[in-house]
């Protein structure tokens, strides 16, 4: 059994790192009115690397690789390929800032 993440604290706001043990754990969220960002692993090709969905009062932004990644969870025994996943999710983070901030960040239809 992988280990369980506790539930923490972000500049006030709670955060979980939920998918280590399955999809992120989206669903069981509180429907209170505000901002949700999740991080994948995998990728929805038909959709952009961001996009955003309005559910209820609360906009979801996903945020996921550009590139299938080189290793998976639990795989960290090749130092190169870590390296490489790694690269790929500073330029992505990026991207995704680069978005967010110059308001390219869109509401999609799912």
């Amino acid at each position: 059994m992988p280990p369980i993440s506790p539930r923490l604290s972000l500049d006030g706001a709670e955060v979980l790192d939920g998918a280590l043990v399955g999809n992120a754990p989206v669903a069981g969220l509180d429907a209170s009115k505000g901002r949700v960002l999740i991080l994948d692993t995998g990728s929805f090709p038909h959709l952009p690397n961001s996009f955003s969905v309005q559910r209820g009062d609360q906009v979801w932004t996903y945020v996921q690789p550009s590139s299938p990644l080189p290793i998976g969870m639990w795989n960290f025994a090749d130092p190169s390929a870590m390296r490489h996943t790694l690269k790929i999710g500073v330029a992505d983070g990026y991207a995704f800032l680069d978005a967010l901030v110059s308001g390219k960040e869109r509401l999609v239809e799912i």
